[in-house]
């Protein structure tokens, strides 16, 4: 067996390598792989010199901020800097703090949703969770196509490849009465065929394997583990077994190159578009996503009622819900524009906010968990799902970073409470033990990994076991 193995891998390399079109297709698809490299490469940077740019904008605001200590006070200009210096609303106004939501290594591979939600943050202790996402301005059109990265072309086009390569594995033999002559011969057809098509599907692997490996190394970026190649690596060789055994399985009906042909390209047509599709429509239709906009509105609504709450009721509640700070109640809280005011009305409003939020984000949530549990009967959106999670280009992934900024907005607001409850100004030392946001990535992603797998790998196992039953 291993014999006839390497002589069928011989032949059917002289094979591949002599016909125009199986040639033809092996380039354009490296082609289409490199580019996607490439734009994926070149998002990436473009994120990377973004963090930079606010990494370089902070420092500088920040020596900015410390100069304001040393100003000169000879000058009117000088007098007013010093004046200001370590007002707390002046030290968040000139040096506000950022938080970043840092690319991958393999974000270059799997763009996700990192070109429609926000990498970067500007945080100050007045800004709500629901005002508009920062981010840059994208094309819609690109955003409605989707972006050209690898995992695109390697999800959506490769098994192309396959079809191509695969579609006359059985047709041609019968076209060119071959197997007549191995039938003379006592030689069975069947694990003939399967070796041609293995070999053809591992040469399909070798280009996806080589593409990924570029893409490894195109960014020098922390985060990517060895684990993360595996799980790489071992995805995309599922995902074409996947495909193999389906043109496989199709195979063995014993039908033309054309009726195998038409066959293939609509099992791929359905399984990559028409599934996918349906699977969206229906949640859409039970568990429609909530109106963004409405959540807006919603917000405008409570800012209005929340600043006409007159000031000596907008305090009770304030230490009726912070009454840690109660001590510090004094005739001078009344003041219309006094710090504490302030503090008792963004306090409010931040609370009042988070209701509809979590009103919000509970119905989206019945709506991402549903097309996840629909997810299993399509193995395309199941391997979309695992390249993303690998990627750290999931919206779990974002869901961590949108919850670790709102703690870390929580735990600024709280620092700077004290300073402007107690009317204290910030000294340098003060300002140099100012909190900074640091993400960090969420645990159990070998976990989500394998659970967004395994519908692919139980699929690949029942067309094995319905091969295994079928003859031609």
């Amino acid at each position: 067996m291993r014999r006839l193995s390497l002589i069928i891998f011989r032949f059917e390399w002289q094979q591949l390598t002599r016909r125009l079109i199986p040639v033809i297709a092996m380039v354009c698809f490296v082609l289409m792989g490199s580019y996607s490299l490439y734009n994926g490469s070149a998002f990436t940077k473009r994120q990377l010199q973004g963090i930079d740019s606010i990494e370089q904008h902070f420092l500088e605001h920040r020596s900015a901020l410390l100069n304001r200590f040393q100003a000169d006070t000879t000058t009117k200009e000088g007098k007013l800097m010093a004046v200001q210096a370590g007002i707390p609303q002046v030290v968040e106004y000139r040096n506000p703090p950022y938080t970043v939501f840092p690319p991958s290594r393999l974000s270059a591979l799997a763009i996700g949703q990192r070109d429609l939600l926000p990498y970067f943050d500007i945080i100050t202790s007045k800004r709500n969770d629901l005002t508009s996402s920062r981010t840059e301005i994208i094309n819609p059109e690109q955003l409605a196509a989707g972006n050209f990265d690898f995992s695109f072309v390697f999800i959506y086009l490769f098994p192309l490849l396959l079809v191509v390569w695969g579609y006359d594995v059985y047709s041609g033999e019968a076209e060119q009465q071959t197997e007549k002559l191995l039938a003379v011969q006592g030689a069975a057809l069947k694990p003939v065929l399967a070796f041609k098509l293995l070999f053809r599907v591992g040469c399909v692997c070798i280009i996806a394997w080589a593409l990924s490996i570029v893409g490894f190394g195109i960014h020098r970026i922390a985060g990517m583990s060895f684990a993360d190649g595996l799980y790489w690596l071992g995805g995309i060789t599922l995902y074409l077994v996947f495909w193999g055994m389906l043109v496989w399985l199709v195979i063995l009906g014993g039908k033309s190159s054309h009726v195998t042909l038409i066959r293939l390209v609509g099992i791929w047509f359905s399984l990559t578009f028409l599934f996918p599709a349906i699977a969206y429509e229906t949640v859409e239709v039970i568990y429609p996503v909530p109106s963004h906009t409405a959540l807006i509105s919603d917000q405008r609504e409570e800012v209005e009622q929340t600043w006409e709450i007159p000031v000596g009721e907008l305090l009770d509640i304030y230490y009726e819900n912070n009454p840690q700070y109660v001590s510090l109640r004094s005739p001078s809280d009344t003041a219309q524009y006094g710090n504490r005011r302030f503090v008792a009305y963004y306090d409010l409003l931040d609370r009042r906010i988070r209701k509809h939020a979590e009103d919000y984000n509970h119905r989206a949530d019945r709506h991402y968990d549903m097309l996840d549990r629909l997810g299993w009967v399509s193995p395309v959106l199941q391997m979309q799902t695992s390249l993303n999670t690998v990627a750290r280009t999931g919206p779990d992934d974002f869901a961590a970073y949108r919850e670790q900024v709102s703690d870390y907005r929580d735990e600024w607001v709280s620092h700077m409470n004290r300073f402007m409850l107690h009317d204290r100004k910030l000294k340098p030392a003060d300002i140099a033990e100012l909190p900074l946001f640091t993400f960090h990535e969420i645990p159990g992603r070998a976990n989500r990994v394998f659970r967004s797998v395994w519908p692919v790998f139980l699929w690949t196992l029942i067309l094995f076991f319905l091969s295994k039953r079928k003859t031609l």
